[in-house]
């Protein structure tokens, strides 16, 4: 039996079933995205102290110049952290999102879009195409 939008009832329920299907992977995208987004903070902070601990360590304890010499190879080696903190943090950020991805297998419970953006592409897979 046809209704006013002219869907049998059994169409209505495949609509109404996909839009809540719909719903529930945009709200875990989202959940997904923050969740990410705030490890990838955490992460990139604990790389730029860790290494600028580090640096600080070599500079001042092994290096065999004055005071003022070692304090002015640490605020030039501070950009150079900042940097490196920041592609360290991200790529260690990108590789957990992916392993998470996969390890969960959250594939079919994120959006496609997102997915793209999370997932490294496989070889194996960008050969077949």
């Amino acid at each position: 039996m046809l209704d006013d939008d002219g869907l049998t009832e059994q169409e209505r329920e495949e609509k109404k079933r996909n839009a809540i299907e719909a719903r529930i992977k945009k709200r875990n995208t989202t959940l997904f995205v923050v969740v990410a987004w705030i490890f990838e903070i955490v992460v990139t902070m604990i790389v730029l102290l860790a290494l600028f601990i580090l640096f600080a360590v070599v500079i001042f304890k092994f290096l065999p110049f004055s005071e003022i010499t070692k304090s002015v190879i640490m605020e030039i080696s501070t950009i150079f952290i900042f940097f490196g903190g920041l592609v360290l943090g991200f790529m260690i950020y990108r590789n957990c999102t992916d392993w998470v991805i996969r390890k969960f297998n959250l594939q079919d419970k994120i959006v496609e879009k997102t997915l793209k953006h999370y997932i490294k592409e496989d070889p194996i897979e960008k050969m077949k195409r």
